[in-house]
């Protein structure tokens, strides 16, 4: 697999660290569906050289977190996107392998980091260990995926993969309207992924356009010909471009199709895998994410229908936005149901809501008096994790994220001081 020549070497050392022990503890970010998927994959590699394995899973690297790895004294430790919030920076084991995207990396005997997805970056681990992990790729692209890297091009080591991916044959590379639903009808008014106003959350408005283009409502939305298709995206692009939405939506309306055709998941969508990991982020399930993506087709079923249930809660909170969106100079802001929701809210407001450029926050309170902050911008004017970070320790919380995406903490009492520092960097 290319790559930087660092970031191959660390590939590399990272494998040789592996291939050294015949057990190996994981800890991934929970509540990340990038971390699913890289957890994921790195356990198919892991298991195919004969290594034994555990993941487990931490919100955040604490006092607690650490103490535990201590405690268990592991000779061999994964730490999967746990560097930017952490408060230990040196968790007790023997030899210890980062894989992080934050540039706030923690010490390790070898180090993967790099701008790109968690999944992309277990993936050059995986290849590492044996060219033959090149047919995981999917579980690579799905974390791509579900944390919205894609989104106004692929780029760096997430678009090196695609390449690779589908040169070799791994994967058949498409493009396909982002609706999803047993009916036409049903995926149209629940379109969320860009969120249409006017159209999302709103059944009627779904069963005229049907009517109106004589299409068939009752019939599968992958029903739909060429033509028909082609009608019907045109359709909703023109309504996105009349309400203002971003460049992003357009990205987000035509989604890429990976079809997996070598490996584990020969079948399944890289896509589909996504919506999975990502209903499993928005639920507390990390767990099953790992079932369901390994794939376990009891687990890919009942996440299934979660995703839907999510999707529901995330519809009728966005027409709320559409009402409430709240304006603080470059800044809008909404609640989300839960803080689990936070991130998801945040992708979808960014997406069809809010103009390019602004940033968006999702927020809600949780226990401890705190309140939990997802932030997002696809086309951001500064650095959102470095933004984030900043504002949270002045406000006595913490943050960790990405150039285009953070997540925050801080106490309750500090919420309006928190958004005021962020509106003034931003600006």
């Amino acid at each position: 697999m290319r790559g930087s020549v660092p970031l191959v070497e660390e590939a590399q050392k990272a494998a040789r660290l592996l291939r050294e022990h015949a057990f190996v503890r994981i800890l991934a970010r929970s509540e990340d569906a990038d971390a699913a998927c890289a957890a994921a994959l790195l356990a198919h590699a892991m298991r195919r050289e004969g290594i034994d394995l555990h993941v487990t899973w931490a919100l955040r690297l604490d006092a607690a977190a650490a103490d535990l790895l201590a405690e268990e004294k592991n000779e061999a430790l994964v730490l999967l996107g746990l560097g930017g919030d952490a408060v230990e920076r040196e968790p007790m084991a023997g030899r210890k392998l980062v894989i992080d995207r934050d540039e706030d990396t923690l010490p390790g005997e070898a180090i993967v980091h790099d701008d790109a997805a968690l999944s992309s970056l277990a993936s050059m681990v995986a290849v590492a260990l044996s060219p033959r992990n090149l047919d995981l790729a999917p579980l690579a692209l799905a974390g791509v995926v579900a944390s919205r890297r894609h989104i106004l091009g692929w780029m760096g080591l997430d678009a090196r993969i695609l390449e690779e991916a589908a040169s070799s044959g791994v994967v058949l590379h498409a493009t396909a309207l982002n609706l999803r639903g047993g009916t036409l009808l049903t995926a149209l008014s629940a379109l969320d992924a860009p969120c249409i106003t006017g159209l999302t959350g709103r059944a009627r408005s779904a069963k005229k356009l049907v009517t109106d283009m004589q299409l068939t409502g009752e019939a599968p939305p992958d029903s739909l010909n060429a033509s028909d298709a082609e009608r019907l995206g045109s359709h909703l692009t023109l309504r996105l471009l009349q309400q203002g939405a971003p460049d992003a939506a357009l990205d987000a309306l035509f989604r890429p199709k990976l079809a997996a055709l070598k490996g584990p998941h020969t079948g399944y969508d890289a896509s589909e895998l996504a919506l999975l990991a990502e209903a499993a982020a928005a639920t507390g399930r990390s767990g099953l994410a790992l079932a369901a993506l390994w794939p376990d087709e009891a687990a890919s079923g009942e996440l299934s229908e979660t995703a839907n249930v999510v999707r529901d809660d995330l519809v009728a909170t966005l027409l709320k936005a559409e009402r409430e969106l709240h304006h603080e100079g470059a800044l809008a802001w909404a609640d989300a149901p839960s803080a689990l929701l936070c991130a998801s809210l945040a992708d979808r407001l960014a997406l069809a809501l809010v103009p390019e450029g602004k940033l968006v926050l999702a927020r809600a309170p949780i226990d401890g008096g705190l309140v939990r902050v997802a932030l997002r911008s696809f086309a951001p004017t500064r650095d959102v994790a470095t933004l984030a970070r900043d504002a949270a320790r002045t406000c006595g919380g913490w943050a960790t994220g990405t150039r285009r995406e953070a997540r925050a903490t801080v106490p309750l009492a500090e919420e309006e001081r928190f958004r005021k520092l962020l509106t003034e960097g931003y600006a």
